[in-house]
C-alpha cells in the first residue's frame, strides 16, 4: 500500500517536472521570438502558433488597441492544427470600437483586470463569423476562456486570450502561475514591436519630409538661378548708365545731383553683387560651376587682389599688408581661388574699422595655408560656429555692415571643391580673427584636371 502510493507520488511528481521542463522550454522560445522578429504582426503569429502547438490550447488570440486607445483589432489567432478557418488573417481583420462595441476584451481593457469567460462567443462577437466560432468552439472543446490585459506603462495596449478545454479551477497551481511569466514576455515582445512599428512610420514620414525638402530646396536653387539671371541684364544696363552720367556724358552735374547718382550707383553695385552671390550659390548646389585644378601661383593671386583692394583700404584708412612669402604652386582653380581671397580680403576690411588686414603665407609639409588676420570685430564661439554657413551673419554687426550671409558659404564650398579646407579663429569680440584656407601643394609633374561641383 505504502509502495503504491509512493509510486503515484513519483508518477504526480514526474508529470509536473515534465509540465515545467516544457514551460521552460516554451518560455524560451516565446523569448527568442522576440528577439528575432520585429513587426507586430509577425511577433504576436509566431506567439499565438507557438502557444497552441506546445501546450495544445484550442485557442490562443492576441488583439490590439490603438495609439488612442479607441479601436481594437486582432493580430492574431492561432488553433494546434493552424488548419481552422478562424485563424485566417481575413477571417478576424476587422477593427472596432471600443466605444460602440461591448464584450470581454473591452471590459478587460476598460478594468485592466483579467476575466473567465464561458465560451467564445463572449470574447469574439460580433467580429467574428458566429459559425466559425461554433466551429472551433466544438473542435476544440472549449469550456472557458482566459482573457488577460497586457499592460504597458500603465496602459492596457492589449489582450491574450487563451482557449482551454478545461474550466479554470481544474488547472493546478503551476499551470496558474505559469501564466505570470508568459504574461510578462508577451507584454515584452508586444511594446518592442510596437516601438519597432512605431520607428519605422516615424522613419517613412521623415522619408517623404526629407525627400519633399530636397525638392524644395531644388525649386528654390531654379529659381534663385533664373531671378539672377533675369536681374543680371538690367542691372548691368542700369550700371552703365550711371557710370555715363558720372562721367558728363549727359552734361555736368550739379554738386547735389553728383550726390544722389553717387548712392545710385553704389545700390546698384550692392546689388549686382547680390546678383552675383546668388548665382554662384545656384551653380554650386545644382553641381553646375566647373573648375579646373591645375598647378597655380598662391602669392601672384593674393598680390593682385591685395593691389586692387588696397584703394578700398586707403579710403577706409586701413592698412592691407601683404606679408612677402616664397612658396611652391599649389593645386587650384586660379580664378575660384581669386573670388575667395577677394571675398575673405573683402570681408575682412568691411568688418575692421581701425587697424589693418595681413595677408600672410605659412609653408606646411603638404599645403600651403593662407591667413588674412583682422583687427576687427572679432567673433565668439557662437558666431565661429555658424559663420561659413548659408545666409549666417554675425548678429552684432548685421545692422551696421549690410549683407547677404553668403560669401563666406560660397568660399567654404570652393575652397571644399578644390581639395582644401577654410575655417576661422578668433580670440573673442573685439579682438579680430584670422580666415584662414590651405591647399594642397602641386606635385612636380605638372598636373591638369576638370570638376565640376
Amino acid at each position: 500500500m505504502v509502495r503504491n502510493q509512493i509510486n503515484v507520488d513519483l508518477y504526480a511528481r514526474n508529470a509536473e517536472l515534465a509540465v515545467r521542463n516544457k514551460t521552460l522550454s516554451l518560455l524560451h522560445k516565446l523569448d527568442q521570438v522576440t528577439l528575432s522578429t520585429l513587426t507586430t504582426e509577425e511577433m504576436t503569429g509566431q506567439i499565438t502558433a507557438t502557444l497552441a502547438k506546445e501546450f495544445l490550447y484550442p485557442f490562443v488570440g492576441i488583439g490590439v488597441c490603438d495609439k488612442r486607445q479607441s479601436t481594437f483589432e486582432w493580430m492574431s489567432i492561432a488553433c494546434p492544427d493552424g488548419k481552422s478557418t478562424i485563424c485566417e488573417r481575413r477571417a478576424y481583420q476587422k477593427s472596432f470600437s471600443l466605444k460602440t462595441i461591448h464584450n470581454a476584451c473591452t471590459q478587460v481593457i476598460a478594468s485592466h483586470r483579467r476575466a473567465e469567460l464561458s465560451s467564445l462567443h463572449k470574447l469574439l462577437e460580433p467580429v467574428i463569423e458566429k459559425q466559425l466560432i461554433d466551429e472551433v468552439s466544438t473542435k476544440g472543446q472549449i469550456k472557458s476562456v482566459l482573457v488577460f490585459p497586457l499592460i504597458v506603462n500603465g496602459a492596457c495596449v492589449g489582450v491574450l486570450a487563451i482557449g482551454l478545454n478545461r474550466s479554470k479551477k481544474d488547472l493546478t497551481k503551476y499551470e496558474q502561475d505559469t501564466f505570470t511569466p508568459l504574461l510578462g514576455l508577451v507584454t515584452i515582445a508586444l511594446q518592442k514591436a510596437m516601438t519597432y512599428s512605431s520607428l519605422v512610420e516615424t522613419t517613412k514620414k521623415l522619408r517623404v519630409a526629407n525627400r519633399r525638402l530636397k525638392e524644395l530646396d531644388a525649386l528654390k536653387t531654379e529659381f534663385l538661378s533664373i531671378a539672377s539671371h533675369q536681374l543680371r541684364t538690367p542691372m548691368a544696363a542700369i550700371r552703365g548708365y550711371v557710370d555715363l552720367i558720372m562721367d558728363g556724358s549727359y552734361g555736368k552735374l550739379s554738386d547735389q545731383q553728383t550726390e544722389v547718382v553717387g548712392k545710385i550707383h553704389s545700390s546698384v553695385e550692392g546689388l549686382i553683387e547680390l546678383v552675383g552671390q546668388l548665382l554662384n550659390v545656384s551653380r554650386i548646389e545644382s553641381g553646375k560651376t566647373v573648375l579646373t585644378i591645375e598647378p597655380i601661383d598662391i602669392v601672384a593671386i593674393a598680390t593682385d587682389v591685395t593691389g586692387f583692394l588696397s584703394i578700398k583700404a586707403t579710403e577706409q584708412k586701413l592698412n592691407l599688408v601683404l606679408t612677402p612669402a616664397t612658396v611652391v604652386p599649389v593645386m587650384g582653380d586660379a580664378a575660384k581661388v581669386k573670388e575667395v581671397l577677394m571675398n575673405v580680403i573683402e570681408n575682412a576690411l568691411k568688418y575692421t574699422d581701425q587697424g589693418g588686414v595681413t595677408v600672410s603665407f605659412v609653408d606646411e609639409p603638404k599645403a600651403v595655408r593662407v591667413n588674412v588676420t583682422d583687427t576687427g570685430i572679432g567673433l565668439d564661439k557662437n558666431g565661429i560656429d555658424r559663420l561659413f554657413q548659408k545666409f549666417s551673419r554675425v548678429e552684432a554687426s548685421a545692422a551696421n555692415h549690410p549683407g547677404t550671409g553668403l560669401g563666406l558659404y560660397v568660399c567654404k564650398r570652393l575652397i571644399e571643391a578644390m581639395g582644401g579646407e577654410i575655417w576661422v579663429e578668433s580670440p573673442g569680440l573685439g579682438k579680430g580673427s584670422i580666415f584662414s584656407f590651405r591647399l594642397k601643394k602641386a606635385p612636380t609633374a605638372l598636373q591638369k584636371t576638370q570638376k565640376t561641383v
